[in-house]
């Protein structure tokens, strides 16, 4: 939050550069958790 308020333009770029990963992020926490194959590794 405090880098959100002191330089808005670099946070709102890591925004939108993090958001797809956040997304995949989601979407493969539930896929694992609805087979449990919690053995796999999120690929970054």
């Amino acid at each position: 939050m405090y880098v959100y308020h002191i330089q808005p333009p670099i946070t709102k770029k890591l925004e939108k550069s993090l958001l797809p990963i956040l997304t995949a992020m989601a979407l493969y926490s539930i896929i694992l958790s609805k087979t449990n194959y919690f053995f796999l590794v999120i690929p970054f």
